[in-house]
């Protein structure tokens, strides 16, 4: 599975290239503050989830909770968290 995209930190849809595992076709981010993003994830002008990226002050954790539907249309809530090498 190979997928990219390219984004401005202002709440505008931008395509996604590839195939999105979760079949999202445009992305839209939000700079929260220096520690805190914001996304959006959809096909066409349906939402298919978002996702909340977090990183500690010390830069040495990053958590994205991602909340949305599955395929079925059953909700699902993801928590990822990264500890720096």
């Amino acid at each position: 599975m190979q997928y990219g995209f390219t984004v401005k930190y202002d709440n505008k849809d931008y395509p996604v290239t590839g195939k999105d595992p979760g079949g999202a076709d445009t992305l839209a981010v939000r700079l929260v503050d220096p520690y805190h993003i914001e996304s959006t994830s959809k096909k066409g002008r349906e939402v298919l989830y978002t996702s909340k990226v977090a990183v500690s002050v010390n830069g040495e954790t990053m958590t994205i909770t991602t909340k949305g539907k599955n395929a079925d249309g059953e909700p699902f809530e993801n928590v990822q968290v990264y500890d720096r090498q």
